[in-house]
């Protein structure tokens, strides 16, 4: 053969070895990654920080309140309204004024039994005997026993004499009877004048 043929033979020859070898590395399949290598990838990764948690709302029960729950509560509010009233009306019986005491002698014809409890016996602190007529006429006009009795014993305890008055009449008394004379002693059995009767040996 000519030295020519041969060398391109040769040259063809070894283009063809590159290119099978370009192709085998093309085709040739790629090696898996090891469960250890993946592990290690995630152990050097940085650590991931969780978020916060959503709020969750927790809606409060509800309250249930019973006709006995505002029967309590009804009662409590009253007590108390009383309670200052009585208060307010102590008060004004201790004014000493004829207008305080009017607005107490009103307070019994309260529709409120209590009030009008209350009303009493802040009438028996002011123990002012002009407002008596009032009472008794507020007692005649009244259906209920109890209060035309309540009202009566008011009245009685509002006629009674103060200390002031006691001790007026026990002085008034006093001088009555020092200005009074006093009681003569009966005479002696013997009259005055006579001698008495000798005995036999004079």
């Amino acid at each position: 053969m000519r030295p020519k043929v041969v060398l391109a033979i040769l040259l063809m020859a070894a283009g063809v070895l590159a290119v099978a070898v370009m192709l085998s590395k093309v085709f040739r399949p790629q090696p898996a990654v090891a469960p250890a290598q993946v592990a290690i990838t995630h152990s050097n990764s940085s650590p991931v920080t969780p978020g916060p948690e959503p709020a969750v709302e927790i809606a409060p029960a509800p309250i249930t309140i019973t006709n006995r729950d505002t029967n309590v509560i009804a009662r409590q509010d009253h007590e108390e309204y009383v309670r200052n009233r009585y208060e307010d009306l102590m008060d004004l019986a201790r004014q000493d004024s004829p207008a305080a005491t009017q607005q107490i002698v009103d307070e019994l014809k309260n529709p409120d039994k209590a009030i009008r409890r209350a009303a009493l016996d802040a009438l028996e602190q002011a123990n002012d005997r002009s407002v008596i007529p009032q009472m008794q006429q507020i007692a005649d006009q009244t259906d209920d026993p109890d209060d035309k009795q309540a009202i009566q014993d008011a009245i009685d305890f509002i006629n009674l004499p103060s200390l002031t008055e006691v001790l007026q009449q026990q002085k008034a008394q006093k001088m009555a009877s020092g200005n009074q004379p006093q009681s003569q002693p009966p005479p002696s059995p013997s009259s005055p004048g006579k001698a008495a009767p000798a005995g036999p040996n004079q």
